[in-house]
C-alpha cells in the first residue's frame, strides 16, 4: 500500500475482517534498530531512521516475515509504501516462490484529507508511523506506478475500502 494516508487502517480493517496477518514497516523498522514501535520518531524523507540502507533493510525483513507466515498458511496484508521499484520487486520474488497471489493497493484518499490526517497524526506522540506532510509530498513524487495497482480512496466510510479491495483479492464474502 502506497501512501501514509489510510493504508494502516485499511490494512488491520482487512486484517480484521478476514483473519489475516499484518506485517508493518513502521513496526519492523522500529523493532529492527531496538526502537518502541509505539514511540514517534519523526524524521526528514531520507534520513535518520529512514535512510535508504534502513529502509532496504526493512523491506528484506518485511519480506522474510511474509515468507514465513505464508509458509505457515497464514494470509498477509504487507502495510507498507512500496515506493520503489526493488521493493516491490521484492515482494513478487517472495510471490513467485511461495505460489501467492498478491493484490497491490494504493491509498489516495484526496489531498484535503490526507493533510487533515496528517496534521492530526502529528498531535499523537503514540502514532506508530512517522511520516508527516513532506515525507507524503516527497512520495507522491515517486507514484506507484506499475501494472495492476489497485487505487483505493480511502476517504470514503472504510468498509466500502474493504470491500473493494476484498473483491479484487478474491476474498470477498
Amino acid at each position: 500500500m502506497v501512501l501514509p494516508a489510510g493504508k494502516t487502517t485499511l490494512a488491520q480493517a482487512l486484517a480484521d475482517r478476514y483473519g489475516l496477518a499484518v506485517v508493518s514497516s513502521d513496526r519492523v523498522r522500529k523493532e529492527m534498530l531496538g526502537l518502541d514501535p509505539q514511540v514517534h520518531r519523526p524524521a526528514a524523507y531520507e534520513a535518520g531512521i529512514y535512510r535508504p540502507e534502513v529502509t532496504e533493510r526493512t523491506y528484506r525483513a518485511l519480506a522474510d516475515r511474509a515468507e514465513r507466515l505464508v509458509g505457515m498458511g497464514e494470509s498477509v496484508v504487507v502495510d507498507a509504501t512500496f515506493a520503489g521499484e526493488s521493493q516491490r520487486a521484492l515482494f513478487r520474488t517472495v510471490a513467485d516462490r511461495t505460489h501467492t497471489a498478491t493484490t497491490w493497493v494504493r491509498c489516495r484518499p484526496p489531498d484535503d484529507v490526507v493533510a487533515e490526517r496528517l496534521r492530526r497524526r502529528a498531535d499523537r506522540p503514540d502514532q506508530l508511523t512517522d511520516a508527516d506532510a513532506t515525507v507524503a509530498a516527497r512520495l507522491e513524487r515517486h507514484p506507484a506506478a506499475w501494472a495492476g495497482v489497485l487505487e483505493v480512496d480511502t476517504s470514503r466510510p472504510m468498509r466500502q475500502g474493504v470491500d473493494e479491495v476484498a473483491r479484487a483479492a478474491g476474498l470477498a464474502d
